[in-house]
Formats: C-alpha cells, structure tokens, sequence
C-alpha cells in the first residue's frame, strides 16, 4: 500500500512554491502510473525469484540429501506396498457396500426397519455378501443379504432368516462402536469398511471414511481408522488420517480447464500415504500427488511411487 503526504511550502519564504508544489504533484501522478503498470510486476516476479532461490537453497544448500532424495529402504517398500494393496481392498469393499444400498433400496422399504444400524461385508474370491442390520435394545436381526458372484450377479435376500455368524456378530458390534469414536466435524456423513488388521489376528481395523452425496467433491480430509478388539468390541486405538477437513471440488477444476490434471495434496498425518489416498484415487478416477514428511508421491490407482 502506498501511503502519500502532502507537504506545504511557505510561499512567503521567496522561493517558487507553487512552482515547487506542481512539480511534486506532477512526479506523483508519474509514480502511480509507473506503479500501475510495471512495478507492481517487476517487484511480483523479484519476490517470487527470491522464494524460488530461497527453496533451492533450502534443498540443496547445506549439501546434504534432503529425506526425499534418498531411495526407499526395504522396509519402506514393503510398508508403501502394504498401503496400495489396502487401499484397494478399502476400495472394493466400499463399492460393493454402495452398490448393495442401491439394490437394497431398490426392493426393501427402510421406514419399516426404524431400528436400522448399517451394513458389514465378508466373503472370498468366489461370492462376497453385504449384510444389513436392526438393532434394538435386546437383539440384532437381518434386515437383508446382498450376494455378489464372481460371475458379476447379483441378488438381494430380504429377511434371510439365518443365525447371525459370530464374526459376523464381531464385525457389526466393531462398525458401531468405531462409528461413534472416528466420526468428527469434517462431515456429516460417514461410511465405514471392517477388515481384519495386518498385523493382529485379535482386532478389526475400522475405517470410518468422510462422506457426501456431491458427486463434484473430493474428500479428502477427516477420514479415521480405528482398531477395535474382535471379542470385547473395544476402541483400543484412533488413527485421525488427516489434519484437516480439505474437500476439493471437481467442477472447479473443469471450469478451469483442469479436467484430468493432477491433484496435489499435503498429508501431515504421518511420513508416507494412507490407504486413503489409493481409495481416492480409484473412486475418483484421479491421480493424486501427495506430499509428506518422506516425500512426494505419485498416487495412481493402485499403484504408488516416490517422485
């Protein structure tokens, strides 16, 4: 901002004052001009050379590799491998759960289930089932099951009649609780996906994902896991994987002319991805590039790598 002062000459002081006084008002308006038209640029394009000068100094100054130049070590690979794989099957679970909400509603009428408590999936590489709850105080009762076939069949058994299975029993019991501790402000819509954890055979891994109905956003913030033991249903542990609430808005970026362009995102939660950002690259058909504490990643799809 320009800040200007008038100063007033003593005309009585014998010099030319008035004189004196067009010639400051005259480089004013010179100044402005100049101001409106090239320095503002000039000192735009000076600030941003000195920022880019400042991060390679950053970067390279001291010498030393910066922790993104240096190659992923074995366990590294592994762990960043363990991610793309997860985040695939948080992938397929979540479509086969929303694909079975739509065939559900198709042929069952919810407002006859007030106490209507959500879904679990299960299966293997032959079927996979969604399986729909209501729960009352005394009990959990079917509501429907919905079986996917290899062969890409589908078919909804409302009332199935069958004993609820215990791990079955286990799985809803852990979507509940872990529903209640990994929802947050971010949304007011969350889905989740139960699958067993990588590395204990006794707890569930609860992801309790962000939501919404608007096919334009990407959600990418306010997305939890939570590990809940398989017997006692118990919250042992809450992993937030985000620091924000980042949603970013796909028509936006079409009417910029960015459709199929690159999305950036910082991710502070920890020093490499999440499964989350596989799932979000598969559901939005988009590469995501993320950058953490490790480095800066290519997300496409399944398929991760250290830039």
């Amino acid at each position: 901002m320009l800040v200007f002062a008038e100063f007033r000459t003593d005309r009585t002081a014998g010099a030319p004052a008035q004189d004196l006084y067009c010639i400051v008002y005259f480089w004013c308006l010179r100044i402005i001009k100049l101001w409106e038209e090239r320095v503002m640029r000039i000192v735009f394009v000076f600030f941003i050379a000195i920022a880019l000068v400042a991060c390679a100094t950053t970067e390279k100054g001291s010498g030393a590799p910066q922790r993104w130049e240096i190659p992923l070590n074995d366990e590294e690979k592994l762990h960043i491998a363990d991610v793309a794989e997860e985040g695939q099957l948080l992938y397929r679970k979540d479509q086969y759960a929303a694909r079975a909400t739509r065939l559900l509603l198709d042929a069952v009428d919810l407002a006859d289930y007030p106490d209507f408590v959500g879904w679990v999936g299960y299966g293997d590489e032959r079927t996979y089932i969604v399986s729909f709850y209501e729960r009352t105080d005394d009990e959990v009762t079917l509501v429907a099951d919905v079986h996917f076939s290899v062969d890409g069949t589908s078919r909804v058994e409302p009332n199935p009649g069958r004993a609820i299975g215990e791990n079955e029993f286990s799985m809803l019991m852990a979507r509940i609780v872990a529903l209640e501790e990994g929802s947050n402000s971010c949304s007011n819509r969350f889905n989740t996906v139960v699958m067993p954890s990588r590395d204990d055979d006794d707890t569930w891994m609860v992801y309790v994902l962000a939501a919404t109905t608007d096919p334009n956003a990407i959600v990418v913030g306010g997305h939890s896991r939570v590990r809940v033991a398989k017997v006692t249903a118990e919250v042992l542990d809450v992993e937030r994987m985000s620091h924000s609430c980042l949603t970013l808005d796909k028509s936006e970026m079409e009417r910029r002319g960015s459709e199929g362009a690159l999305v950036f995102v910082t991710h502070h939660a920890t020093p490499m991805p999440v499964p989350v950002h596989p799932f979000l690259s598969l559901l939005h058909r988009q590469p995501i590039i993320v950058l953490s504490e490790r480095g800066r990643w290519s997300v496409e799809g399944s398929r991760i790598s250290l830039l």
